[in-house]
């Protein structure tokens, strides 16, 4: 995947984002079932919580 690109003007910042992330990024939002899991997995990787290898284990993966 190619990466993207930042310019920069004057008080400006532009980032130019390749069409499969753009697709990817349209795909996550389309829903709103999409939307509520994504922002439940920001907010876990944003969270203090560690899991053990054997609580991880535990957990159900869709």
């Amino acid at each position: 995947m190619p990466t993207d690109k930042i310019t920069r003007n004057k008080n400006h910042k532009t980032v130019s984002l390749n069409q499969q992330v753009s697709q990817e990024t349209q795909y996550l939002l389309s829903t709103s079932v999409n939307r509520k899991a994504l922002q439940k997995g920001m907010v876990q990787l944003h969270s203090d919580k560690i899991l053990t290898p054997e609580k991880w284990n535990k957990l159900k993966i869709l």
